[in-house]
């Protein structure tokens, strides 16, 4: 779990959501393009999903007791199913409820051939008004991870969720901090929220998550090759 910033500035806001709004009409008109240009067994790229936390470490606990670990492990595994038809390549760094230390991610990311990291968590927040989606890259990410950023950012957009902020992270998060590959973190909503909680515990709910991260990965894949 990540706290968010509330000082976000209204330029900053207007300049990526002005982004977001373009690329998500652009991610309307892919997957066709992309059915006719990718052959039916070719894959387009190889992704590191990160479901945050696990085992020992819950994560955030929300008031209603569900874990921040089990809810991006359940969204992780929705994932499977689309990247495997969208033939995109993948590793998950942990697939049941066990710890894995930030280091062990780490290594699993920096394998050869890995094009990206995909960090999942839920955010939290002590006041209300906080909702929505927050996707973050490093403090001099490459600007390969700063397109990923805002390519999931459509995806979830697309699929109807409100998104919070897209920014750089400056604490120096090992996941996205060092990786060799481009990297992002995805807080998929506030648990303190109970809108966002709502979607976040529901099976419904984390399916839409998964489709729009999975259609953001696919855009960012065609955008990179």
């Amino acid at each position: 779990m990540t706290p968010c910033d509330q000082t976000n500035s209204t330029y900053r806001d207007n300049r990526w959501k002005a982004l977001t709004v373009l690329t998500v009409v652009c991610l309307m008109a892919f997957p066709l393009w992309l059915h006719q240009a990718v052959g039916k067994d070719q894959a387009i790229g190889f992704v590191v999903i990160d479901p945050g936390h696990g085992g020992i470490d819950p994560g955030t606990r929300s008031s209603t007791g569900v874990d921040e670990k089990t809810i991006v492990l359940a969204v992780a595994k929705d994932m499977v199913p689309l990247l495997r038809h969208d033939h995109i390549k993948f590793v998950l760094t942990r697939d049941r409820d066990k710890y894995v230390s930030l280091s062990d991610r780490v290594q699993i990311a920096n394998r050869p051939g890995d094009r990206l990291l995909l960090s999942i968590h839920c955010d939290y927040f002590q006041q209300r008004g906080m909702e929505g989606f927050t996707v973050l890259y490093a403090q001099g990410a490459s600007h390969d991870s700063q397109v990923a950023a805002h390519l999931i950012a459509a995806g979830l957009i697309h699929e109807g969720f409100n998104c919070h902020d897209v920014r750089m992270d400056t604490r120096r998060l090992e996941v996205l901090d060092k990786t060799n590959c481009p990297a992002v973190l995805v807080e998929l909503g506030f648990m303190s929220d109970p809108h966002d909680l709502r979607y976040l515990t529901s099976q419904s709910g984390r399916q839409k998550l998964a489709a729009g991260l999975v259609r953001g990965l696919k855009a960012y894949l065609h955008v990179t090759r």
